[in-house]
């Protein structure tokens, strides 16, 4: 089971932000495995002329046993600088 939430606003003409929430349940083969996997990503876009952008995206998951509670979960923070140029 999958579930996820999407929402994007344009802040100024240059500048955009989103926000995406994702979480799964997911069939453990081994016991040891994370049946819940729970993920949120927050990022900022700024175009800069034409062709060349910059983003910053944070993203935050964990790896859960169980939903309500965090013992033994795995969490994971993860911060994405890209500066992209078109050709």
């Amino acid at each position: 089971v999958t579930f996820s939430l999407t929402a994007t606003r344009e802040l100024r003409l240059d500048l955009t932000s989103s926000l995406t929430v994702t979480g799964d349940r997911l069939s453990r083969s081994i016991s040891t495995d994370y049946p819940y996997h729970l993920t949120a990503t927050g990022a900022l876009r700024k175009q800069m002329g034409k062709q060349t952008s910059l983003s910053f995206t944070y993203t935050y998951a964990t790896y859960r046993y169980h939903l309500d509670d965090g013992k033994g979960a795995a969490d994971i923070n993860r911060v994405l600088v890209q500066l992209m140029k078109s050709f």
